[in-house]
């Protein structure tokens, strides 16, 4: 063997030398891949799972470092998703139904907890209700228009300045189930008299899209 092949096979020896140093500092490393398929800190990562699981409110917002702001993704989209899977399940449902939607609760032992996305995702809803046909009830609707200085108001969580008396024949209801990747999504649509389910839809949204509503 010659001069020039030793010199390239300890080069070639050197070089396999650097990639295996390097696979094994990165394998070492405190570094997680985020959905979005970069480099995070895994710390950052498990906290804020914790927190998703924990926390009914989601109030935190994750790090910026964990580049969860650099996609295209609305709620809505998966709200959509899920309003397609509710037309496709409900084949008893009548097709002039009247539908109340209410706030998507935290899938706990009292079914009373919400949050800004519990409420989201319902308001979501009435408009993908309102796509394929169903007629819905505003039940949030007051019978006067409020005029005040700072605006004018047509809605209210106030149960005392609301009708008495709502023509409902179904409500869209669901619940938020908090998991280490996202938060579970179920809805099904009841008869509220007879309290059966017409339609039901399951579906995931990840957290990092979570961003958009904090």
């Amino acid at each position: 063997m010659n001069e020039k092949h030793v010199f390239n096979l300890q080069l070639f020896s050197l070089a396999c030398v650097a990639i295996l140093t390097s696979s094994s500092v990165l394998a070492s490393s405190d570094q997680c891949i985020n959905d979005l398929g970069k480099e995070v800190d895994c710390v950052q990562v498990e906290a804020f799972h914790q927190k998703g699981m924990h926390d009914h409110q989601m109030e935190v917002i994750p790090d910026k470092g964990m580049g969860l702001t650099e996609h295209h993704k609305l709620i809505s989209d998966y709200v959509e998703q899920m309003a397609m899977q509710l037309h496709r399940t409900a084949t008893n449902l009548p097709d002039r139904a009247r539908i109340a939607v209410s706030s998507f609760v935290s899938f706990d032992a009292s079914l009373k907890q919400t949050s800004r996305l519990g409420n989201q995702i319902a308001e979501s809803f009435i408009h993908e209700l309102q796509v394929f046909g169903w007629p819905v009830v505003d039940f949030k609707t007051m019978d006067t228009i409020q005029v005040t200085v700072a605006g004018d108001f047509v809605f209210s969580r106030n149960y005392m300045e609301l009708a008495k008396r709502q023509k409902i024949d179904y409500v869209l209801a669901g619940t938020l189930s908090y998991t280490p990747k996202g938060i579970i999504v179920r809805s099904r649509i009841i008869d509220i008299h007879e309290k059966s389910v017409a339609a039901s839809s399951k579906g995931m949204i990840p957290y990092f899209v979570l961003k958009e509503v904090y």
